[in-house]
């Protein structure tokens, strides 16, 4: 998915704790329901999207070099 670019899945159908979800080209994935918003209902159309959180990237990278320091010291 390019920036600005919109991905849509419908409500497929629900199997206990998880949503099946159906995009444009037929394929189907198993999302968790505890997150979509609590009126969904199959059928119902959703836009979906991915944000990279940087400020937590660039902690988690400092954190896991500070580890690898710590480890490597000679």
């Amino acid at each position: 998915m390019r920036k600005g670019s919109k991905m849509e899945a419908v409500i497929e159908r629900f199997e206990k704790d998880q949503c099946i979800l159906e995009f444009e080209d037929g394929r189907l994935i198993s999302f968790p329901k505890n997150l979509l918003p609590e009126e969904a209902q199959e059928g119902d159309v959703l836009d979906l999207g991915v944000k990279i959180n940087r400020e937590r990237t660039v902690a988690r990278r400092e954190k896991i070099q500070k580890m690898m320091d710590e480890i490597w010291l000679d």
